[in-house]
């Protein structure tokens, strides 16, 4: 088995997992770029030069090396960067390729109602994601998994089958191309119809599995927080369960002091851990009472009659993405920056993110950001 150098790209946990397997197998990093220094303090320990991503990456990483190894990164690979590798560069994928290509794939795996995920190690070659696959792990999605849970079980995957990556970094490449036209890709600006608006014409196990597929524990969330909206007011969903239940669709069926049951197109849901948009907690009386209802679509329910139909097509303010012109209401936005370069070679590497919590302090209720509960959420600019 041969002895190969590396420099290793990321900002999260996971790339000191794998650099820590690298190690011991006796392969030479050469270098570790990273703006997240609790990465940095620990390549600085081990020995290793830390370079900082960002303009002249290129010419900051003079010494040659083997492979260039994306791990937990999000920024853009300049051309010139992943031209330095003698051997080549390689991605690691937090979804099944070609089937979820893009970011955030475990959430989408679960608002699509998938039963099976996985992870991909794959070259960098061709337009985003679209290198040969070297290493795949799939695994199950159970009836309770959230977006934390199911990307906790992409990085277990991760490092379980980083052996086997290591193994063919030092022997031979076991490339094999992908199917592109079994390919899915989801973009940085993609969000849940309606921002994560529970439209409760649709099935009660469907918005639970959105609710799940938007829960990231304490963790960053990308894309937009699951909410409700009520007398003019918009109201954050921490937790969903379907249940049996039969009414008109958002109609609220019962009310006690921790959750509301909702009507939906079929079955029910009950909705508890309410919290205001800044994320102060909400009482439930504070949602909804008792043959009160909550309702569906801001834009639709502010213009249209009661009983009425909803035409046909987007919302007057829904973008190409599918949100809403009003705010996700997410308690933290998405790090990445730039956006899809067609059939350029970039590699963005989604991790897992169990081990280090971003957080930033919550709008306090009295903010006028647009949205908040302390005043109607506005639907017309």
């Amino acid at each position: 088995m041969d002895k190969f150098s590396s420099v290793v790209i990321g900002n999260e946990s996971l790339l000191v997992q794998c650099a820590g397997k690298l190690q011991a197998a006796g392969h030479r990093i050469e270098a570790v770029v990273t703006r997240n220094p609790e990465i940095g303090k620990w390549a600085t320990d081990q020995g290793i030069q830390v370079v900082a991503p960002g303009p002249g990456l290129a010419e900051r990483l003079s010494q040659p090396f083997d492979y260039l190894l994306s791990i937990s990164n999000l920024d853009i690979i300049p051309a010139d960067v992943l031209a330095l590798p003698v051997r080549g560069a390689v991605n690691f994928h937090d979804g099944p390729l070609p089937r979820h290509a893009g970011l955030n794939a475990p959430v989408w795996a679960l608002i699509e109602g998938e039963t099976r995920h996985g992870i991909t190690w794959h070259m960098i070659e061709g337009g985003v994601d679209e290198g040969d696959i070297l290493v795949t792990r799939g695994f199950d999605i159970s009836a309770n998994d959230t977006a934390l849970t199911l990307n906790a079980k992409a990085f277990e995957a991760a490092i379980d089958s980083f052996d086997e990556v290591i193994d063919q970094l030092a022997t031979d490449l076991k490339r094999l191309p992908q199917d592109l036209s079994q390919r899915s890709y989801h973009a940085l600006a993609d969000r849940p119809s309606g921002h994560g608006l529970l439209d409760f014409t649709k099935p009660a196990t469907d918005l639970a599995r959105l609710v799940r597929a938007l829960d990231h524990g304490g963790y960053a969330n990308p894309l937009s927080a699951p909410k409700v909206r009520a007398d003019g007011r918009i109201w954050l969903v921490g937790e969903a369960r379907g249940i049996e239940g039969r009414g008109t669709p958002g109609e609220i069926l019962e009310a006690s002091d921790d959750h509301l049951t909702v009507a939906c197109g079929s079955g029910a849901l009950r909705l508890a851990h309410f919290t205001h948009p800044c994320g102060a907690p909400a009482l439930v009386a504070q949602v909804g009472k008792p043959g009160g209802a909550l309702e569906r679509w801001i834009w639709w329910s502010r213009r249209s009659a009661p009983g009425s139909t909803p035409p046909s097509g987007p919302s007057p303010r829904m973008n190409p993405s599918g949100a809403h012109g009003w705010p996700s209401c997410a308690p933290l936005k998405c790090r990445v920056s730039g956006g899809r370069r067609a059939r350029s070679p970039v590699a963005r590497s989604r991790s897992a993110r169990p081990i280090s919590p971003r957080s930033s302090p919550p709008l306090p209720c009295g903010t006028t950001r647009r949205g908040c509960a302390t005043s109607p959420l506005r639907t017309s600019r």
